[in-house]
């Protein structure tokens, strides 16, 4: 039997947020998430899981709350240690929300030498985001020469180390065979 609850990863960040009604509403409208709350024992929403494609990408609290000593990393005035990376289908239109919505920009959309599309903001609460989409593999295609002989691929090389100890190997015997003409 699965240990987790449905839709839910085997990881899922839980953020500390300063106000929870504020982020709750900054995530929804800047990023698109989708928001499911839980009451506490007394009748408040004090836990958030937010969805991303059809999956729990994380989980929000207040800060203080349950006896978690959490803070988010504007309440302690520092720049968040970690940051998130979420696929998306449109970078540009996470991005164009996610500042009309109050996130600060730290990279606007651009195409990146691993083949994403990536923009980056950090949210109300200090948190950082970059926001992806696979573009295409920008890893070097194999060069393969083609012999005049015969116009096959060939992708073997001789090294250049061994072609330095075969010449100075021939030099070596070249030096021998004239020693040895001298001596007679």
């Amino acid at each position: 039997m699965d240990p987790r609850p449905a839709r839910m990863p085997w990881l899922a960040p839980y953020l500390a947020v300063k106000n929870l009604d504020r982020s709750v509403d900054f995530y929804s409208k800047a990023f698109g998430f989708k928001a499911k709350g839980m009451k506490d024992n007394y009748g408040q929403i004090s836990h958030m899981n937010f969805f991303h494609k059809n999956t729990v990408l994380f989980m929000l609290h207040p800060e203080g709350s349950a006896g978690n000593p959490s803070r988010s990393p504007s309440t302690l005035n520092v720049n968040a240690s970690q940051s998130f990376y979420v696929f998306v289908d449109n970078v540009d239109k996470v991005y164009e929300k996610a500042i009309s919505n109050g996130a600060r920009s730290v990279m606007s959309p651009e195409d990146t030498y691993w083949g994403d599309r990536v923009c980056s903001v950090v949210d109300l609460d200090g948190y950082s985001w970059s926001f992806a989409k696979y573009l295409k593999s920008k890893a070097p295609a194999k060069k393969k020469k083609t012999t005049k002989k015969t116009g096959t691929k060939k992708t073997t090389k001789k090294s250049p180390a061994k072609k330095k100890k075969t010449t100075k190997k021939a030099t070596k015997k070249t030096i021998k065979k004239k020693t040895k003409s001298k001596k007679k």
